[in-house]
């Protein structure tokens, strides 16, 4: 038993962590070919108390004890962190830090995959590097860490105002402190698999697809710079995962450890590789055809509930996948016809076509396809739904930043209309631009019931977080709201 967990520690597989697959992987097929064992929620509960040990969030929990350790919050009343919401002097602080770690952590993936050739099993061999991809995917994942601080500020600034309880004690300082701190080591990856399947899939959904999520899967064949790469929508609700420090009394560093997790597990689970010790082929797959396997790998029980889990290859990907040009989601709409034959390709057994306006090839709907670069300017649609998205946020902000200048709260009324446009406005104004533009795509809906729970959940995961951290900005400082 030990030796087991020695030689898979931090998820490497007999002991190794380069040139090496998952288990289930049969070499001496293609990279991807392999048919992933069927998840189950018993074999997730099993696995949970062994979560820090045997999978890549030991290096993740490391990073972040250390960071929390090293670069405390400060969280007096004086402090930068007490000043404002979005507090300059707070991002001065915070913001180096988060670039330097997930830059860090993130480039050494890059490099040692893409550059040195540290892994030899491509799920696409015959990729073509593309420096332009990989500057689009850098500018948009540098925007999410940008605003992840926000996030990251505006707790410190309701925990350092009294807005929010927190747990004020360390993990070395008291028994209560140590509990406090080893269960969000523990509790933390897995809220994390049970958040990201029900975000991610709202995501999918006609408007937000059409208009948010379709930035991520530009990346049709992806690289660890692709993991972060999202429209600064998707970054606020991805970043919403932080619920429970706004639903419970935790310490300062369920949010730290979160925040951590957010920022880089994506980075491996994109390096578009199947032999390394944070390989993903279950998340390539998602890329590959887009609606299925929105879970991730460890909580895949959750696809196999809502009817979503492939398992391996399509039978014309056997032989090897064959690259696909990037989807750039900002593409004007044409009448030159359908897509190229590989974005009509069925996928299977989800009835929806790839690269389509909600399902169809060419006709009224259909867009042209560009690759994704920065080298063209973004659509009328594009720029139109993200300026109202960020006058959704904006508008809270310059209301917070007079609430914090002044002390003194804004009116309940105003402040829960606020609260709500910052939360739920996105969504809105997605729907309202996708109905103009006729716009779509995304994964079909099943049955009503089915639609309506992955819709509530995604809502309650998503948009209710914002618009409450939101909402307790907008309240007198030291008052238990």
């Amino acid at each position: 038993m030990l030796s087991t967990l020695i030689r898979g520690f931090a998820g490497a597989t007999d002991g190794r962590f380069y040139r090496v697959s998952p288990s289930f992987v049969d070499s001496a097929l293609p990279p991807g070919a392999s048919v992933i064992p069927r998840p189950t929620f018993a074999a997730w509960l099993r696995a949970g108390p062994l979560v820090l040990i045997n999978t890549p969030n030991t290096i993740w929990a490391l990073i972040a004890v250390c960071m929390f350790e090293c670069v405390p919050y400060d969280l007096s009343r004086t402090g930068p962190a007490a000043s404002a919401p979005l507090s300059a002097a707070f991002f001065a602080a915070r913001l180096p830090l988060w670039l330097g770690v997930w830059l860090g952590y993130t480039l050494w993936w890059h490099a040692t995959l893409h550059w040195f050739g540290f892994a030899e099993r491509p799920f696409v061999a015959a990729r073509e590097y593309r420096p332009g991809r990989v500057a689009h995917n850098l500018v948009w994942s540098v925007s999410g860490v940008v605003i992840w601080t926000g996030f990251e500020n505006v707790f410190a600034y309701l925990w350092a105002t009294g807005r929010l309880a927190y747990v004020d004690e360390t993990a070395w300082s008291s028994r209560r402190g140590a509990l406090h701190f080893c269960a969000a080591l523990l509790l933390v990856p897995l809220w994390r698999d049970v958040h990201f399947f029900f975000a991610h899939r709202m995501l999918h959904f006609n408007a937000l697809y059409a208009q948010v999520h379709s930035l991520h899967h530009r990346n049709t064949d992806v690289e660890p710079f692709s993991g972060l790469c999202m429209h600064p929508v998707e970054h606020l609700y991805y970043f919403a995962c932080a619920l429970p420090s706004l639903l419970l009394l935790t310490t300062p560093f369920a949010l730290l450890w979160n925040g951590v997790h957010l920022l880089l597990s994506p980075g491996a689970s994109h390096s578009g590789f199947e032999d390394h010790w944070q390989a993903d082929a279950y998340h390539y797959f998602h890329h590959r055809y887009v609606s299925c396997n929105y879970a991730g790998t460890d909580a895949g029980f959750l696809d196999v509930w809502f009817g979503s889990f492939v398992d391996t290859l399509k039978p014309t990907d056997q032989k090897g996948c064959k690259p696909r040009p990037d989807a750039k989601a900002t593409r004007a709409r044409t009448r030159a016809g359908p897509p190229p034959a590989a974005y009509r390709e069925t996928r299977s057994p989800m009835r929806m076509r790839l690269g389509s306006a909600r399902g169809g090839g060419g006709g009224r709907g259909s867009r042209c396809l560009r690759p994704a670069t920065l080298t063209r300017p973004p659509s009328l649609e594009f720029a139109a739904y993200l300026a109202l998205s960020a006058g959704c946020v904006l508008a809270w902000a310059v209301a917070a930043s007079d609430v914090a200048a002044g002390a003194h709260a804004a009116a309940p009324r105003l402040a829960a209309h606020l609260a709500v446009l910052a939360g739920f406005g996105p969504v809105a104004a997605a729907s309202a631009v996708t109905g103009i533009t006729r716009s779509g795509g995304g994964a079909p809906r099943g049955g009503p019931l089915k639609t309506g729970l992955l819709l509530a959940c995604g809502t309650l995961f998503c948009s209710v977080p914002v618009s409450w951290a939101c909402y307790l900005a907008l309240q007198p400082p030291g008052e238990d709201v």
